[in-house]
């Protein structure tokens, strides 16, 4: 056994690729377009407004998902930071910590299913990944999500562990399961159910599991799902009878029949997405199916097809799609990509060796060399400290030296080498390229023109915008931001006197200059800036305006 699968090593070394990989950045990304600004502030609505059953951005219910991930963010906050502060990095918390436990738990069934070399490597798989990593740095749910389908499928696991080894079941697996599923519920409804369900029914209709009613126990467990997930909804009904229909009718089922909000794609979408969202285990990824598909009739084997499989269709035929959607499936992905690589390495699949590993790891290596130059060029256009410009080039050497590894069949090397040198391009990324890009912020900038004019957040007046809708906007600048309509956005200003701030997009400039005039509001541009709206997929130009005596002598257009 390699050393770093010894005692609790491997425990120790995914926690600190974890760390490594979901740590940087954390604080210092702007809040994102459009969830994540949406998550962000309706949580710290919760904490000033004192409500944990009722969620409302802005002064608008949000009846989309449940509550769950609103505690934990509320929490976080509560413990580590105020609900007045912009920072971000506490409402994000959750999600690390979500992501943290999935990898464990991934670990803790592999090495469970299959053995100690699997768990890990697919553990590592999807620590690394690409789709992790980025939910992970956001505050939504699907990290936190991933956990509680990791903790139900743990415990099924365990339980079919138990019963094709004949040794009875430990006595908490099946109200882990139970506990697990009612808790995904408050997360994000039934898809933490829907993937276990599918699994399960799966595992029992194919023989591939006959004591599965026994040992999961569900007289005692579906109540106890219950009593978790039941009162909250019980209580937002009562609270809010418009809640059913909104969450159900406009949110869920509205997504099972049609686009929503333009987020569509023809079936085999996940698919293509994948190569990217799941790299670097993705270029394993046909080579792992098709063996896993030969050996489907392998008990171990079918549990993870039928975890993968069932759930992937479901996504395809959905019209409403997006890349976060399939992240459930992937702990699967990952432990069949695991096996197979490890079939390969171990000589099982000799035509594979040379074949796939080959090609598919000199394809990944001329992958990183482009994402490297990609990075170069973005560290060069963000304005970076120049060193930062080594990181990439050391990460493109790296990845040299892991394509000469997969050239000689080291496969499994080549794969656990990706895995854990990927925080030398990631956490450049995330921690200093990003969050320092500030043409793709435009709410930032926005908050810091205002500072810039108002430097203490207490006494400056509420900004009102119009034009530029972002959530992210919302939570930079205060819950007391209000979006408005030329010439609306006017007359609010007059009632307020000479302490207001507007933000302006510019297709809306002239309107508002006009009306702004035609009503004897005297008024001066403190600060205009290009920026581009990535939720919009354009360029927008914004204009900050004050009152012309508090706009005099700024120069305040923010940095680039």
């Amino acid at each position: 056994m390699p050393w770093y699968l010894k005692g609790l090593r491997p425990w120790v070394l995914l926690t600190l690729l974890c760390a490594a990989l979901y740590l940087p950045g954390l604080g210092a990304l702007p809040a994102t377009d459009r969830d994540e600004g949406r998550f962000m502030q309706a949580s710290r609505q919760m904490i000033e407004t004192g409500d944990l059953v009722r969620i409302r951005y802005m002064h608008e219910a949000r009846n989309k998902k449940p509550a769950g991930i609103h505690w934990l963010q509320v929490a976080s906050v509560g413990s580590l930071s105020t609900a007045a502060s912009p920072e971000r990095w506490p409402y994000r918390l959750p999600s690390a910590l979500g992501a943290l436990a999935a990898v464990l738990l991934l670990f803790a069934a592999g090495e469970r299913l299959f053995d100690r070399k699997t768990g890990f490597l697919a553990a590592a798989l999807l620590a690394s990944s690409l789709m992790l990593v980025w939910e992970a740095h956001i505050a939504k749910t699907d990290a936190v999500l991933l956990a509680t389908v990791m903790a139900a499928q743990f415990a099924l696991v365990r339980m079919f562990a138990a019963d094709r080894d004949g040794v009875p079941a430990p006595g908490w697996a099946p109200f882990l399961l139970w506990a697990a599923l009612g808790a995904g519920i408050l997360i994000k409804g039934p898809i933490t159910p829907l993937v276990t369900g599918l699994t399960a029914i799966g595992m029992w209709v194919f023989g591939q599991w006959r004591n599965l009613w026994r040992q999961a126990k569900p007289l005692i467990g579906v109540p106890m799902m219950l009593v978790i997930a039941a009162p909250w909804f019980v209580a937002i009904i009562l609270a809010d009878p418009t809640f059913v229909q909104e969450s159900a009718g406009h949110d869920f089922f509205k997504k099972l029949i049609s686009f929503q909000e333009t987020h569509g794609g023809p079936p085999g979408y996940y698919l293509l997405a994948s190569l990217a969202t799941f790299a670097p285990g993705s270029l394993f990824m046909g080579l792992a199916l098709w063996w896993g598909w030969t050996r489907r009739r392998e008990r171990e084997v079918a549990l993870c097809l039928l975890w993968l499989i069932p759930f992937w269709i479901i996504l395809e035929i959905v019209p409403t799609k997006l890349p976060h959607y399939i992240l459930p499936a992937y702990p699967a992905l990952a432990l069949i990509v695991a096996r197979a690589v490890l079939a390969v390495e171990e000589g099982l699949l000799p035509w594979a060796q040379w074949r796939w590993a080959r090609i598919g790891y000199a394809a990944w290596g001329g992958m990183i060399v482009a994402f490297a130059v990609a990075c170069v060029a973005l560290v060069a256009w963000a304005g970076t400290p120049d060193w930062l410009y080594a990181l990439p080039v050391v990460a493109a050497i790296v990845a040299a030296v892991i394509v000469a590894r997969a050239w000689r069949g080291e496969t499994r090397r080549a794969l656990l080498a990706a895995a854990f040198t990927a925080p030398l391009l990631l956490s450049t990324l995330f921690h200093f390229v990003l969050p320092r890009a500030n043409g793709i912020w435009p709410s930032r900038q926005a908050a810091e023109a205002a500072a810039k004019l108002h430097p203490d957040a207490k006494t400056r007046p509420p900004l009102i915008a119009t034009g530029y809708r972002e959530p992210s906007l919302v939570f930079h600048l205060g819950t007391a931001t209000t979006f408005a309509d030329p010439p609306g956005i006017v007359d609010q200003l007059k009632a307020r006197g000479g302490r207001w701030l507007a933000l302006v997009e510019e297709r809306e400039r002239a309107g508002f200059e006009a009306a702004a005039r035609e009503r004897g509001l005297s008024f001066a541009a403190a600060a205009r800036w290009q920026a581009f709206n990535y939720s919009q997929g354009r360029r927008v130009t914004l204009t900050l305006y004050a009152p012309a005596d508090a706009a005099r002598g700024s120069s305040l257009e923010p940095r680039r």
